[in-house]
């Protein structure tokens, strides 16, 4: 996967999640790369 590509996604996807913890936000974020 592109690096863009995957920061665009995580900023995206992060961007409907702003209600989950920082911490949940990291382990998904480890899920999902």
């Amino acid at each position: 996967m592109k690096e863009e590509g995957r920061q665009g996604k995580w900023r995206e996807w992060r961007g409907k999640k702003k209600k989950k913890s920082s911490e949940e936000l990291w382990q998904m974020k480890e899920e999902m790369e």
